[in-house]
């Protein structure tokens, strides 16, 4: 049920937020903008990786953790100039607005925030809690430990965000 109410607040967020008519679309055309981009470079990273694998460098690339998170960088830099080029053909021919572009930006932050949040919440607060007998027991934070300071701030943080955006796209500031 929650995933139907959020699916509809995305949704209607242009109406929501009393976008006129020409800008109602604008962060559904971003997300979906986000979504299919996330797609491509998770292909591409997919295919480097394999590549990585096949090759005779693999052995030679991977010889401890530091490079492994080296060659993730590497990869990722790839696939930014890969879609950067995409970019460049799609935006000119879909005429993709800078303000879209934007949002797209606005979007992929957030995401990266939540993914953060996911990651504190089940590692650092769920897990530990999973011998208790209620959700009331999972709720009952200490705002003292970072992870759980960092449960209730990056929220708030991506709430005043989205509000300043919309406010900034109404207005026509973006």
């Amino acid at each position: 049920m929650v995933s139907v109410i959020l699916f509809l607040i995305i949704i209607f967020s242009g109406k929501i937020f009393g976008f006129p008519k020409n800008k109602s679309l604008d962060i559904i055309k971003a997300i979906a903008i986000v979504f299919i981009e996330t797609i491509i470079a998770s292909i591409l990273f997919l295919g480097m990786n394999l590549l990585n694998t096949w090759s005779a460098f693999s052995s030679v690339m991977l010889e401890s953790l530091n490079s492994l998170f080296e060659i993730i960088l590497l990869f990722a830099i790839i696939n930014g100039y890969i879609l950067y080029w995409i970019n460049r053909w799609a935006f000119k021919t879909f005429s993709i607005s800078k303000e879209i572009q934007t949002l797209c930006e606005y979007i992929i932050q957030w995401s990266l925030i939540y993914c953060t949040i996911y990651q504190i919440l089940f590692d650092e607060i769920i897990k530990p809690f999973s011998d208790k007998n209620s959700f009331k027991d999972v709720l009952s934070l200490d705002v003292v430990e970072p992870s759980e300071l960092l449960f209730l701030v990056l929220p708030a943080l991506i709430s005043i965000w989205i509000s300043i955006i919309a406010y900034k796209h109404f207005n026509d500031e973006l």
